[in-house]
Parts: structure tokens; C-alpha cells; sequence
């Protein structure tokens, strides 16, 4: 019998987890899973972006029978508060007032399920933000340029958003939204 290559199918609309996966240079599909992540309650970052991208993960994996099926999702964690992409301006607004001049966590998950051998694979990373402290003019004119309405916290590290940022530690694709070194060692054997 001859061996079937499998497809690889990222489950996100992200344009930044499409740029990041590019990167390997293994060629792959997009098919966007489209879940309700409100339905997902969950206290522990941790477990909410596993939940997540398991979710994404699964729904896709439905449509094939041969395929590694990639499913992420990123939040920010100040204090005890999850915060997920913002619903207009002001919530954005709001965001950016709360991580100004404070430390907080990236939190990405990601899945990778083999709808061949039934393989799955799900982690989080954590990283670390450091915030600048943000004057109202700064937090205007930021949100005014677009950029903070799909991203989680309202910003993004590789955009604009990086003027906002001190520094960071920790791993800078996870904290764009896919670890792709790790995601490529794990591919290695499934592919």
C-alpha cells in the first residue's frame, strides 16, 4: 500500500499564525474553525487557551481523514483577569489603561491533532510583558491606527504595539500567537 502524505491545516484566520507557520516551509491549508469562545469558561489561562485550541483542533479535524490539524489561541493574563481580544474601542481603551506601566503573561496554546492516528498534542506557553507606562494621547492614538481590535489585550508585540512595550521574556512566537519551532520538532515525527 502506498503511503498517503498527510496534509497539514492550520485552523485559524490569524494572519500572524499564517505568517508564522510559513516559516517552516512545509506547505499547509487554512481552514478556520469557527467556534463560540464564549461557550469555553475557564478561570486558568492555562486551561482556557488548551481548551481552545484543542476545540479549533477538533471541529477542523472533522472535515479530514489524513491531515495534522493545528488549532492556537493566545490571551493576556493581568493580575487574576483574562483578557481576550477586545469587543470595540473602549474596551480596548480599557485594556491598554490596565496593562499601562505593568507586568503580565502571554499565554498561547496550540493543538496538533493526527486525524490519521488519532495523535494529540496540546501545551501552553507563558511569556512575559512588560509594559511602558502609556499616557492617554499614546492609548489614543494606538487605537486609532486600528491595529488593537483582533489581537489579544489589545496589542500586538511585532506591530505598532511594540512602541508600547518595556520588554519581554519568554518566547516571542508564542507571544505572536504560534510556536513554530516547537510545532516543527513536533511535526518531524507525524509528517
Amino acid at each position: 500500500m502506498k503511503h498517503m502524505i498527510k496534509q497539514l491545516v492550520l485552523a485559524s484566520s490569524s494572519p500572524r499564525r499564517f505568517d508564522l507557520l510559513n516559516k517552516l516551509g512545509i506547505p499547509f491549508i487554512v481552514d478556520i474553525a469557527n467556534i463560540n469562545e464564549s461557550n469555553y469558561l475557564e478561570n486558568n489561562p492555562h486551561k482556557l487557551v488548551e481548551k481552545l485550541s484543542f476545540a479549533k483542533a477538533k471541529k477542523v479535524a472533522a472535515n479530514y481523514e489524513n491531515a495534522v490539524i493545528i488549532g492556537a489561541d493566545t490571551v493576556v493574563y493581568l493580575g487574576r483577569n483574562i483578557l481576550g481580544k477586545p469587543k470595540d474601542k473602549n474596551d480596548a481603551r480599557g485594556m491598554l489603561e490596565q496593562l499601562s506601566g505593568k507586568k503580565h503573561s502571554v499565554i498561547t496554546g496550540y493543538t496538533l491533532l493526527d486525524t490519521a492516528s488519532n495523535y494529540q498534542h496540546t501545551e501552553s506557553i507563558d511569556s512575559t510583558i512588560y509594559f511602558k507606562k502609556l499616557t492617554t494621547k499614546i492609548i489614543t492614538n494606538y487605537i486609532n491606527t486600528g491595529e488593537p481590535m483582533d489581537k489579544a489585550g489589545a496589542y500586538t508585540i511585532q506591530g505598532r504595539g511594540a512602541s508600547l512595550i518595556e520588554q519581554y521574556e519568554g518566547n516571542l512566537e508564542a507571544i505572536i500567537g504560534l510556536p513554530v519551532t516547537q510545532i516543527g520538532q513536533l511535526l518531524k515525527t507525524i509528517l
